[in-house]
């Protein structure tokens, strides 16, 4: 979804006012800037196929995630030693000094001494501060009571990272966008450290990676997930099937070698009746003829 403001003229698109436009399209602010000239802001739902959103040209994001995977490469030896008080992308500071050999001002890819550091404090990624050998102070910090931090507000820090000050800000180009006007404006602002912005803090002084739940992506993952599972499926009942298929196959060769076996002795049982028929049949034949000459009495 994207946001935006846009001026129209009534009197050069030959309408009656935006009061037209704003009965039929969803305007957030319809604020009238002069007789015939109107500004609205709206929101532009980009997955509306009834909507014509061109993706912007100049952003290569394969290119930055690729820089940035190879600097982590190159800054981890580095980073993850003891003696690193902080690191912010390119910019190390040690307790210790490196070797000679990492160090230069003119060769690139190597480091640049930028200062000796005789007291300094380190407590969120771009919230530190601290005294070179020269006894001037470096502040980084951002937000709009920037002004108001120094070395002495960083010791406190130091001391209860946790703590909050409520303070006033001036801010003497506030915009209003709903009027489109620059004025001053005061309000209260709470100043301090934001705490486990990037890693969760441990008791032990060591840092766990946050957990970052990505709802834009649990469909996707999901649907990922569902297609591995139904290849995985696919495959086993594959493999099931072609052992039932062999199973099969090992069981119609048991059984014909059965009904061999039973069609065997069948024959040969077969065989046996029929020769001991013959036997009996000659056994009383032989009767028969013996009694048959025998005189009679």
């Amino acid at each position: 979804m994207n946001s935006g403001s846009a001026w129209e003229s009534a009197g050069n698109n030959k309408k009656e006012g935006v009061h037209v436009a704003a009965a039929s399209a969803p305007f957030l602010v319809n604020t009238t800037a002069g007789s015939a000239l109107y500004m609205v802001s709206y929101h532009t739902v980009t997955t509306d196929d009834n909507i014509h959103w061109a993706q912007p040209k100049n952003s290569v994001v394969q290119l930055s995630a690729a820089i940035t995977a190879c600097a982590r490469i190159y800054m981890h030896p580095f980073i993850s030693r003891d003696d690193c008080y902080y690191t912010d992308t390119n910019s190390i500071v040690f307790a210790n000094p490196l070797p000679e050999g990492l160090i230069s001002s003119k060769v690139l890819g190597l480091f640049k001494l930028e200062d000796k550091i005789k007291e300094g404090y380190f407590l969120a990624p771009k919230a530190y501060g601290y005294i070179f050998e020269e006894d001037t102070n470096v502040i980084k910090f951002k937000g709009p009571a920037k002004h108001l931090v120094d070395i002495s507000w960083f010791r406190e820090q130091l001391a209860n990272p946790s703590h909050r000050m409520k303070v006033q800000i001036k801010n003497e180009f506030g915009i209003d966008w709903d009027n489109q006007t620059v004025g001053v404006k005061e309000y209260d602002y709470s100043l301090g450290i934001k705490l486990n912005s990037k890693r969760i803090t441990q008791p032990d002084r060591e840092t766990l990676p946050i957990e970052v739940n990505d709802m834009c992506g649990v469909a996707k993952s999901l649907f990922k997930n569902l297609m591995k599972l139904q290849t995985t499926n696919t495959l086993l009942n594959e493999k099931l099937s072609q052992k039932e298929r062999d199973s099969e196959k090992r069981m119609d060769g048991v059984i014909v070698e059965e009904i061999k076996k039973i069609e065997y002795l069948g024959i040969n049982i077969e065989t046996t009746l029929t020769e001991e028929s013959t036997q009996l049949d000659k056994e009383e034949s032989d009767v028969t003829k013996t009694d048959s000459k025998k005189p009679d009495t």
